[in-house]
């Protein structure tokens, strides 16, 4: 059960930052609840990559670097993408 919380809590900013970004124009054509899956999935897994790697990159900036790729496709051409 605690884990379950832990992970409902990241879904769920997630979510809410997904749908900011659809709200104030800056996304487009997404479904906040699945890509917010599919950014936590992403996440644990490049973490668990980056944990047999770590002085390859910071964590963070693997984090980031995978999260532009699956975001990219469903940014406005005027958000700066």
């Amino acid at each position: 059960p605690q884990f379950e919380a832990i992970h409902q809590t990241y879904l769920t900013e997630i979510e809410r930052v997904l749908a900011a970004a659809v709200a104030q124009g800056e996304l487009r054509g997404i479904e906040p609840v699945m890509l917010a899956r599919t950014l936590y999935t992403a996440s644990i897994g490049e973490t668990v990559l980056w944990a047999s790697t770590p002085e390859t990159e910071p964590h963070i900036a693997r984090l980031g670097s995978i999260f532009d790729a699956i975001v990219t496709p469903y940014r406005l051409s005027d958000s700066g993408a």
